[in-house]
């Protein structure tokens, strides 16, 4: 038995290894730095627990999320399928922060995971202050998004239903310039 939970704990930790060394980390998509975040208000403000499934780098990996989304701030925490707290990220007019555990042994960027919530979620025309010219994004045809570079897709989401409905449903979110998916199921929450 001893045995059988040492590999699970080895299997979810080697798990995290998914993304380089922050030094060796991609821009959240080229030509956006990841210095660049300036804060963007949302359509609306949301509460949202997240159960998060993803894929990359020959790796698979679980968390559950809890978002916090006001005019003023974005809060994400979560946690790995043992309940530990794995990773902090906080977003408002002065910037982005962030605190890990020592049990995410995967390098943070904030800025991504971020960024990767603002495509998933926000209107685009709110997207447009973050876009150089050679970025794109198109809402196609019911329940898809394409986010473009220089006239190539680099990610692609698609929703249960559509973009409006995406903090209730699931979501799945493929960024083929990085080679990652992501399986994102959201239950809205009441703020109390």
């Amino acid at each position: 038995m001893r045995l059988i939970i040492s590999a699970l704990i080895l299997y979810f930790l080697g798990a995290c290894t998914l993304l380089p060394s922050k030094d060796l980390a991609p821009p959240v998509l080229p030509g956006i730095g990841s210095g660049l975040m300036l804060w963007v208000e949302p359509e609306r403000e949301v509460e949202a627990v997240q159960l998060l499934t993803g894929h990359g780098a020959g790796k698979n990996f679980t968390f559950q999320v809890r978002i916090s989304v006001t005019k003023e701030r974005m809060l994400l925490v979560a946690v790995n399928p043992f309940g530990q707290r794995v990773m902090t990220i906080a977003w408002d007019d002065k910037g982005i922060s962030s605190e890990h555990s020592e049990f995410l042994r995967l390098a943070i960027i904030p800025e991504q995971i971020i960024f990767n919530i603002l495509l998933a979620y926000w209107p685009k025309e709110r997207l447009r202050v973050l876009l150089n010219d050679s970025l794109d994004v198109f809402d196609d045809k019911e329940g898809v998004r394409r986010v473009t570079l220089d006239g190539e897709d680099v990610v692609i989401v698609e929703y249960a239903s559509d973009r409006k409905s995406a903090w209730s449903e699931k979501l799945n979110f493929k960024h083929i310039l990085y080679d990652y998916q992501l399986a994102i199921l959201s239950h809205e929450v009441s703020r109390e």
